[in-house]
């Protein structure tokens, strides 16, 4: 596409978190534009009803920038994400840009993304997604799980950025050896999406994203890291919790052994079902020893026994083919 400026839509989904998509329409208030970029903004609203449009409306109002609503009624992230990706080519926007709805930006989110999108012209541009503590978070038992999750996520962090991980750096952008292209902190050429017709496969209810990368990847699409580009999740107890925390990592595995590119089940023949039946057993063994040893490690442990149990379950379900 042609303009006198880049063309940058920037686009959330929510449904039934008004307090925090409050919270992200805030952040966004005092989001830097660069010189030469125009930006607009498409928000969906992924609920039977469309409640939006009042706030929305007022953002509009304060920044003077064009706002979009729509409205998907069916529940689906994939057909959410669809629906701001078409309003974006329907506009003739070069880029497309997604946050969530439980994050908040820096204000020099969006400068960052584009500075390292054209540092190394990729096809699809990453920050990773910081975590921090709301002000009202629980005490006790909850608070430290809280604050427990919260350093591992750090640490995890200041792992991804170690220079014996990376394959390409530069001032603005990095090519990771393990990629994180979360679409809570992404930035997409809209022309791959033109030219390849590539849409958010709508029979993923989760990891739509982690799909949507590997078929781009397939079809030839390249991705940087953003080193700066900084978007805030705000970790909420129930995100933190023992359930998230185990379905985070069955959902993962089950992503990364048992779906192709395509969407289709990946076959298991009786070698991969022999392995994969040793590792759950594996893995299980190492959960279950996480777990009893969680009271001397006061407590330390039992996210690596979650994460175990996850991880099992996950294979088990790859194995089998089961629908995510």
């Amino acid at each position: 596409m042609v303009h006198d400026r880049v063309y940058v839509a920037i686009a959330a989904l929510t449904r039934r978190r008004p307090k925090l998509f409050e919270n992200l329409l805030e952040s966004l208030m005092h989001l830097r534009t660069p010189d030469g970029v125009r930006i607009d903004y498409i928000f969906v609203e992924n609920d039977e009803q469309l409640s939006i449009e009042p706030v929305c409306q007022a953002f509009a109002e304060r920044t003077g920038l064009p706002v979009h609503v729509l409205h998907e009624p069916v529940q689906g992230i994939s057909l959410g994400r669809n629906q701001a990706l078409e309003k974006a080519l329907d506009l003739g926007c070069d880029f497309l840009a997604f946050v969530d709805d439980d994050e908040e930006v820096d204000a020099d989110w969006m400068v960052e993304l584009l500075a390292a999108q054209a540092e190394f012209d990729t096809d699809l541009t990453c920050g990773w997604v910081y975590s921090k503590i709301p002000d009202d978070a629980p005490g006790g038992m909850a608070g430290w799980m809280l604050q427990y999750r919260l350093d591992r996520y750090r640490e995890r962090e200041r792992q991804r950025l170690l220079p014996e991980k990376l394959v390409r750096q530069g001032e603005h952008a990095v090519v990771a050896a393990h990629p994180q292209c979360g679409t809570g902190n992404w930035l997409f050429r809209l022309d791959f999406a033109r030219t390849h017709d590539l849409r958010f496969d709508p029979t993923f209810k989760r990891e739509e994203d982690q799909n949507f990368y590997q078929r781009m990847k397939a079809l030839g699409g390249t991705l940087a890291q953003a080193r700066r580009a900084r978007v805030w999740h705000i970790f909420s107890a129930e995100s933190a919790g023992a359930l998230s925390i185990y379905r985070r990592k069955r959902n993962a595995v089950q992503v990364r052994y048992g779906i192709e590119p395509d969407g289709s089940p990946v076959p298991f023949g009786l070698r991969q079902w022999l392995m994969a039946l040793a590792m759950i057993a594996w893995k299980l063994l190492h959960g279950a020893v996480f777990m009893i040893l969680a009271p001397l490690t006061l407590g330390r442990s039992l996210f690596s026994g979650l994460r175990a149990f996850g991880f099992a379950a996950g294979l088990w379900r790859a194995a089998r083919g089961a629908a995510l």
